[in-house]
């Protein structure tokens, strides 16, 4: 079969820019009897009107859409001054939860906490606080913080790998509000080799990747120092939390939630002893979060039932931020760190169920002032019989 000896041409291309295409438009607009008018232009950002009020206008359109599509941030709430962010600690038991809140408040109040029981609160910046929370080990404990975690540090034990506790907890948060979850690996110490320990982190990063989310940050502490994790690596992760800018759910926004630093209960003595089984009142202290309560209002609480408020009152902020200053600080001063834990037993206070504890051994709280106010309250010190 004889090939074929006829030309081929390239097949004409229309040009679709350039001053040979802008005359073809216009002629064609001509000829339709369109001329004057202007192309439908979609993009607002590219195609904005020539003057400045034009594109103050647009900038206000355009924003006007992006927060209507977004949750509320916090300084859109009903309150002047936004609620403390709940920070959980989430994990399996032995994994180092307890041992990372306390490096975490040794480095924002400069104090070291014994025994860790109920939130935690500090002054964690200039404008921001912190309410750390050491979520336990049971289900009906999961669903409770996966309901007011703004913030999820998960903590998983590298010597171990990935236990039930964290998939229990992810499965939970799926159903009730994913929040940003941060991961955090302890106990690499316990693994000698510098290859094995390479690997251990490649494996463990893809796979928290796998179930969080791709890209997700995960931070590596090494051994304790002093029964703590070391500065540099929890300075780190301070770093990160500082600049983690944290969206509430429409859940949240919609519902009113008080997470209860600490708890009294106001029942008589004398009601007690003659009706031991009578209903009491307690009395609960805490931030609001999300929706403004009011008197009357049914609430819940987790494992008792449903109850209605009898009384509401605005006390002092037990945890302000510090004031503001002509000259802005770089660093928070010493007097400006506070920390807020009525649970845990910080400093020489200590509280029960039914009364309060002040602990007069210690030389730089002793003298008459600890007479004095045991005098006052009636308080029982701990060094005596």
């Amino acid at each position: 079969m004889e090939p074929s000896t006829e030309q081929v041409h390239k097949k004409h291309v229309q040009p679709r820019a350039g001053r040979s295409h802008e005359k073809k438009v216009a002629a064609e607009r001509r000829r339709q009897g369109l001329e004057g008018a202007q192309p439908v232009r979609d993009n607002a950002k590219a195609f904005g009107g020539s003057g400045r009020g034009h594109v103050e206008r647009d900038h206000r359109i355009l924003d006007h859409q992006q927060n209507r599509a977004h949750v509320p941030l916090e300084k859109r709430l009903w309150l002047p001054l936004a609620a403390p962010a709940v920070i959980a600690v989430v994990g399996p038991p032995k994994s180092g939860k307890t041992t990372l809140i306390t490096s975490l408040v040794k480095l924002y109040a400069r104090q070291k906490l014994v025994s860790i029981k109920g939130p935690v609160t500090v002054v964690a910046g200039r404008g921001r606080r912190a309410t750390f929370v050491e979520c336990g080990s049971d289900i009906n404990s999961m669903c409770d913080v996966a309901r007011v975690a703004d913030l999820v540090l998960m903590v998983v034990d590298a010597s171990y790998g990935f236990e039930m506790e964290t998939f229990e907890y992810l499965n939970i948060a799926q159903s009730h509000g994913f929040s940003k979850v941060f991961g955090v690996l302890t106990h690499l110490d316990y693994i000698k080799s510098s290859k094995a320990l390479k690997k251990t982190k490649k494996l463990m990063k893809h796979r928290f990747w796998q179930e969080v989310c791709p890209g997700a940050k995960l931070f590596f502490l090494s051994g304790l120092h002093g029964g703590m994790y070391p500065p540099m690596e929890i300075h780190n992760l301070h770093k990160f939390l500082s600049v983690t800018t944290v969206f509430p759910r429409h859940w949240r926004s919609t519902h009113s939630c008080v997470l209860v630093d600490r708890m009294e209960d106001l029942t008589p003595a004398d009601a007690l002893k003659e009706n031991p089984d009578g209903n009491h009142k307690v009395a609960f202290y805490g931030y609001v979060r999300g929706k403004a309560m009011h008197v009357n209002q049914k609430v819940h609480l987790p494992g008792v039932g449903d109850f209605t408020l009898s009384e509401i009152s605005v006390l002092e902020d037990p945890c302000p931020l510090p004031g503001r200053r002509k000259n802005i600080m770089r660093h928070l001063l010493e007097k400006h760190r506070r920390l807020h834990a009525p649970m845990s037993d910080v400093g020489d206070l200590r509280f029960d169920r039914q009364q309060l504890f002040l602990n007069s051994s210690a030389p730089a709280r002793s003298g008459t002032g600890i007479a004095m106010l045991r005098k006052l309250m009636g308080v029982v010190p701990l060094d005596d019989p």
